[in-house]
């Protein structure tokens, strides 16, 4: 395969999506910037104003976007798409390691997390659609 050294630099990109009708702006972009080969990709839940009595967050990764009402909010994701289901303690948020690996520069993916609290309700965030890049 490629070595990381011969690709060009590619910035991350990462852009939020509320979709229709929208969800709440809760699903915040990497804390260290967006998804790069190498490095560890940070976003997180921002519980100020949603689900504050979520006991867990989860995001997933999928490889399709979709835009589905559903009675926990409008999903984002392509539910047959997702490659990865992260739990992350509540405010944490999620640590995403992004292998470096040359080949996964400009693939695209949408992340969106779901809020359970302690009865099994869920609610939904909005997406990220993201790119991964080198930096």
């Amino acid at each position: 395969g490629l070595r990381t050294w011969m690709v060009p630099a590619q910035a991350s990109v990462e852009v939020v999506r509320l979709g229709v009708p929208p969800n709440p702006a809760a699903l915040l972009p990497g804390a260290t910037g967006g998804p790069a080969i190498g490095a560890t990709w940070e976003p997180s839940v921002d519980h100020a104003a949603f689900a504050p009595a979520a006991t867990l967050d989860v995001l997933a990764i999928a490889s399709a976007p979709l835009d589905a009402p559903t009675p926990l909010g409008t999903l984002l994701c392509e539910p047959a798409t997702i490659a990865a289901w992260l739990p992350a303690a509540l405010g944490a948020g999620f640590d995403v390691p992004v292998p470096s690996d040359a080949e996964l520069v400009g693939l695209a993916l949408t992340a969106q997390a779901a809020s359970v609290d302690a009865a099994g309700g869920a609610l939904l965030t909005n997406a990220l659609d993201v790119v991964i890049g080198t930096y």
